[in-house]
């Protein structure tokens, strides 16, 4: 299922995002966050832990353009509650986007699957600047 491009007539950042938890359908093989339309410029991505997720080696989470793409994350630890993560959009990943683009995020467990965790993944961006 495609999710649509989001873009309201106002003049303000707007963002997509999403909450993975561990046991998610297809969490390792990546989910769609959303769509972005043409024009959009990436200002920065999220990552809320609010769960650690408790995989026995390593836990960590990348979001990108494919799948498993590491575009605007690439694997960050997500072992620990209450962490965030905010990183700034690579300049040659911001944009202006010249088409629609949808972004996934994706969990790579090192070990175990383990019982718990629970993530939001948040993309901020201006639309169609000009």
């Amino acid at each position: 299922m495609t999710t649509p491009a989001r873009k309201t007539q106002l003049a303000v950042t707007h963002q997509i995002s999403r909450t993975v938890n561990y046991n998610d359908a297809g969490i390792t093989a990546g989910v769609q966050i959303g769509t972005l339309p043409a024009g959009a410029v990436l200002k920065e991505t999220m990552i809320i832990t609010d769960t650690a997720f408790n995989g026995t080696t390593s836990v960590t989470l990348s979001v990108g353009t494919t799948a498993t793409g590491t575009d605007l994350i690439n694997a960050t630890d997500v072992r620990t509650a209450a962490a965030r993560v905010d990183t700034v959009v690579p300049v040659a990943k911001a944009g202006p986007l010249a088409a629609d683009q949808a972004y996934y995020a994706s969990v790579a467990f090192g070990g175990t699957t383990g019982t718990a965790g629970r993530s939001t993944i948040v993309i901020t961006y201006h639309p169609n600047i000009g």
